[in-house]
């Protein structure tokens, strides 16, 4: 068990860890069955994260589902309290979320049919659409995801989603300062940044709805990804194909 400081000026002690990532650990918090901290390994501390994580507690976007009263569902898993120890930053408070399986488990029908074989066309489309809400309150706020992907996405059989993950996301604090997102995985990465260095390009919104197109397109279509398939050998190329349509259009 330790014990934290917070930026509203109490404390707290955390106490079984349940799980641990490549930046950090994640506890309970004693007393708070309601929410978790998220601990960084001390090789992760830097400066530039205690100050972006402190933009995104002062300024956190508005959860729609979490507010409504019959709802009270955590759509977007933000960070709610800077933590320090001895002074020096160590972390943050985010929502608890309960167990929830990633889209993985919803836009693969194999996976769907073993893990939710309940899940039906419409409870799909709902799902889409709620990811949709939440990343538009995201983007109301001027900031991007950058790193869209079927794990940052959490779904409840009522298809009710949770973006996770959310400290990975590109932030623009008061000062007008942009925090990078520094991941992305090519399959949801717009064409315009394949290949591209994270720490060094701003994303943008459409960057996001790209990444967002594929995953709703991948929950439509049994999980194929737009981009998977090829021309066969002796296929027409597009152009050749936009020059039948004309054709066609012509005669009729």
């Amino acid at each position: 068990m330790a014990r934290y400081s917070t930026d509203k000026g109490s404390t707290l002690n955390t106490d079984k860890a349940l799980g641990a990532g490549g930046e950090g650990t994640v506890y309970t918090i004693v007393g708070q069955p309601h929410a978790v901290a998220k601990i960084y390994h001390a090789h992760r501390l830097t400066k530039a994260l205690a100050d972006k994580v402190t933009a995104m507690v002062a300024d956190p976007p508005d959860d729609e589902s979490r507010n409504d009263p019959q709802l009270k569902h955590v759509s977007i898993a933000w960070p709610e309290q800077v933590l320090f120890h001895n002074g020096k930053f160590v972390g943050y408070v985010m929502p608890k979320i309960p167990k929830s399986d990633d889209l993985y488990d919803l836009l693969q029908p194999q996976q769907r049919a073993k893990q939710h074989p309940h899940a039906d066309h419409r409870m799909i489309y709902r799902t889409a659409r709620n990811f949709a809400t939440a990343m538009a309150a995201i983007h109301r706020k001027k900031y991007v995801i950058g790193d869209v992907n079927f794990k940052n996405a959490l779904f409840t059989d009522q298809a009710l989603i949770t973006i996770v993950d959310c400290d990975s996301m590109q932030v623009t604090d008061a000062k007008g300062t942009i925090h990078r997102c520094l991941v992305g995985l090519p399959e949801y990465t717009a064409p315009e940044l394949q290949g591209a260095d994270f720490g060094k390009v701003n994303r943008t919104t459409e960057s996001d709805t790209f990444g967002l197109a594929v995953l709703i397109f991948q929950l439509l279509m049994q999980g194929f990804h737009p981009f998977a398939g090829r021309p066969l050998p002796g296929a027409p190329d597009v152009e050749q194909v936009h020059v039948y349509c004309k054709i066609g259009r012509a005669h009729v």
